[in-house]
């Protein structure tokens, strides 16, 4: 009686249990974000560096999430039997200990292993964390303590990309795995000492008071339905956010960094109001609204072409985060006694979301070629999930009693993603009769192919062939690429030579060539300095220089073997690999009885067969079109300042640094601004459009009459004058000319 007593005493208190075990909670948690997030972000740019290829990368963050899918309930309801402070002790401390295997078995496989444990160890602390902050806090201070948390968690994660790009500047990675397992230890260390023993991870009061609307278990569920749209709709924007910035916009990197950080800015800097108003105002409806509000930004996303409208939906996408993150937490903590089972479920079904999300929207990228469509179907679905919520908050205001209200909540839902489901796999795919459109992404961009088949089978698997062949070229072609061709050729720079396969052989053979006709202004050796990734934000160093010529280059045909003498050499292929790889694409899609269609990667085409298409130029100084042309059976490639750039204050004015570099001097090109080239192969166009941005139109004319005939070229001057050669086909537009 008097345990009782004392409960219900401590619930006119903020905290009904211990402050100190808050703190050490929110401490272990905020130091384990912090260097899983120098870790993940520094991944992908260990990637970069040819250590290891996207495909494995991909499975390594596939597998963080299912680690913790799979991990999180059993660590919640564990708890619960065991208290929560030696899971979270083991759980630190293994994560503190092995990511020291990097330095006995350094490799691909054991970075994967980091990731996946990463993910275990996440699995147990998040909702084993969140547990103890559940059942240590107050009813009435409960959104205030969880909304505190998140600040710290977002924290965390927002800071983890500086750090990580500060331990990683000098290209080793041992600072960050050094970084990674002290931010561990000392998680361990708060947990050991300053976690109080015992400390619940359930309440001691059964039958307490929660909230009417949760103490039915339908009620529970609902919010987790809700819970996995709203994660849903994150993961696609983790996914596919910086790919619609890029194919809406022509800005600098700088701007798609700070425009994909907005929402995450806002969400953690409005979560100490709305943990406030989580204990003042009615949960569910916060929970609702807030949800509501992502998946209807998701919904208009797409539709959004300027900087102003990314700012206006990020804050809004924000907004409805902060919104639903510490009344959904609350809800969910107020739903009974045992905490740790509740919210090992309530992570179990954010993580069901992170899984799926990707997926879908994969799925709606390729059936529709449109990036947009992937946070499309990701509001619809985000909106069905809201749909039991939403329909349990009617009828508690109805006060209606509904014996089957699991079955219409769940069968809405279902009948949502059935509909969705139906529309992406069946008519979206096929426009006009007998043409048929596929997507999907690779080097960075989307891969759109239009195909004229007099069959379904025989575009699809076209199609099929299409895109493993653009796949498999990647990774041969790509610098970035550790077991490509060109990735183990830099890695043996000033060792030995590297045997490729034929394709790139050959391919070597035909850009050497070119690099001759261009006497170096288009050099493939220009790896040297492309190497690092904000390249073109900075003046190379002057001993970059004796590493970028061409000649150094040495082929041996008979052994098929390439060798990059110097120490710090390295090819860049990225001026005509994706051309290569459309004109191969294109031709696995002739071999499958294709004979009229499109191949087109961000922009650079391929258009074949007996028929006229019409293509667009894109302005280099704002959005939309400077005029098109019409062309049959013609690769389209075009280059520009606007694609990748960054504004530098020099001589007191802005200067916009981009990513083509003049051979010669290392620094962005400045003669022209933009240039479209039409060439028989998207390989030479591609590689021409490059050079001729450097060269500038007068000596770029000269240079297509005198080697590349077949070619043709439009430049954009910087006063946004057109000029074209000669033999550049009817252009409609406007011209200063």
């Amino acid at each position: 009686m008097a345990e009782r007593i004392h409960s219900i005493d401590n619930n006119h208190h903020p905290l009904k249990g211990s402050l100190r075990g808050i703190k050490a909670v929110t401490g272990a948690v905020f130091l384990s974000t912090l260097g899983v997030a120098v870790f993940t972000f520094s991944f992908p740019l260990l990637a970069r560096e040819h250590i290891i290829a996207g495909a494995w990368l991909g499975a390594a963050f596939s597998g963080y999430f299912f680690a913790k899918l799979i991990l999180a309930p059993f660590a919640g309801i564990l708890s619960d039997k065991t208290g929560p402070k030696p899971l979270l002790v083991a759980s630190t401390f293994l994560g503190a200990l092995f990511p020291l295997a990097y330095f006995i078995f350094q490799g691909q496989v054991t970075l994967y292993i980091i990731q996946f444990g990463l993910g275990l160890v996440g699995g147990v602390i998040k909702p084993v964390g969140m547990a103890v902050i559940g059942a240590e806090s107050s009813s009435i201070a409960r959104g205030r303590v969880f909304g505190w948390y998140n600040v710290f968690f977002n924290a965390a994660f927002m800071s983890g990309p500086l750090l990580g790009g500060f331990l990683f500047y000098q290209r080793d990675f041992t600072p960050v795995i050094l970084f990674l397992s002290f931010s561990m230890a000392i998680s361990f260390l708060i947990i050991t000492l300053f976690l109080p023993t015992p400390t619940r991870s359930q309440r001691v009061v059964r039958g307490g008071r929660t909230s009417e609307f949760l103490q039915a278990e339908s009620g529970f569920f609902h919010l987790l339905i809700a819970i996995a749209g709203r994660t849903l709709g994150i993961a696609v924007v983790i996914a596919y956010y910086p790919v619609l910035l890029s194919e809406s916009l022509f800005n600098s990197s700088l701007v798609f960094g700070v425009l994909f950080s907005i929402p995450a800015i806002t969400t953690c800097l409005i979560l100490p109001l709305t943990g406030w108003l989580a204990d003042r105002f009615d949960k569910t409806r916060l929970v609702l609204v807030g949800m509501l509000m992502c998946a209807v930004s998701l919904l208009f996303i797409g539709t959004i072409q300027s900087i102003p409208g990314f700012i206006a939906i990020g804050l809004f996408l924000g907004l409805g985060s902060g919104i639903s993150i510490p009344a959904s937490m609350s809800l969910a903590s107020g739903a009974g006694n045992s905490q740790g089972k509740i919210m090992g479920i309530f992570h179990g079904a954010a993580n069901i979301g992170f899984v799926i999300g990707p997926l879908f929207g994969a799925i709606a990228v390729r059936q529709t070629m449109e990036i947009h469509s992937a946070f499309y179907v990701a509001g619809i679905l985000g909106i069905a999930a809201c749909i039991p919520l939403g329909l349990s908050l009617v009828r508690a205001f109805l006060h209606l009693k509904t014996r089957y209200q699991n079955f219409i909540s769940v069968g809405a839902v279902c009948l949502t993603i059935c509909l969705v489901t139906v529309l992406l796999l069946g008519p979206l795919k096929a426009g006009a009769k007998e043409t048929y459109r596929f997507a999907d992404l690779a080097m960075g961009t989307i891969i759109r192919l239009t195909l004229i088949a007099p069959e379904e089978d025989i575009a699809d698997r076209a199609a099929s062939k299409a895109f493993a062949t653009i796949h498999r070229l990647e990774k041969d072609l790509g610098h970035r690429h550790a077991s490509g061709s060109i990735g183990r050729v830099n890695l043996s720079a000033g060792v030995a030579p590297v045997e490729v396969t034929q394709t790139a052989y050959n391919l070597l053979e035909r850009a050497v060539d070119i690099c001759k006709k261009t006497e170096g202004v288009f050099d493939i050796s220009i790896g040297a300095v492309t190497v690092k990734e904000d390249y073109y934000s900075q003046d190379s160093p002057e001993e970059k220089k004796r590493l970028v010529d061409y000649r150094l280059v040495q082929l041996n045909k008979e052994d098929r073997t390439v060798f990059l003498p110097q120490k710090g050499m390295a090819l860049d292929l990225g001026g005509l690999a994706k051309g290569t790889i459309i004109d191969l694409a294109a031709g696995a899609l002739k071999s499958e009885g294709i004979r009229k269609g499109i191949v087109e990667a961000g922009g650079d085409l391929y258009c074949f067969g007996n028929r006229i298409w019409k293509v667009g130029i894109q302005h280099p100084r704002q959005e939309g079109l400077i005029g098109s042309i019409s062309l049959t059976d013609r690769a389209v490639c075009g280059s520009g300042d606007y694609y990748q750039y960054v504004m530098i204050e020099e001589g007191g004015g802005q200067e916009r640094k981009h990513h083509i570099l003049d051979p010669e001097k290392l620094r962005s090109a400045k003669e022209s601004i933009g240039v479209t080239v039409i060439s028989p192969t998207t390989e030479m166009a591609d590689a021409l459009a490059t050079t001729l941005l450097i060269m500038g139109p007068e000596p770029g004319k000269r240079l297509l009459k005198n080697e590349f005939p077949d070619s043709s070229a439009l430049w954009i001057l910087p006063d946004l004058t057109i000029v074209k050669s000669d033999n550049f086909p009817p252009f409609t537009g406007i011209s200063k000319e």
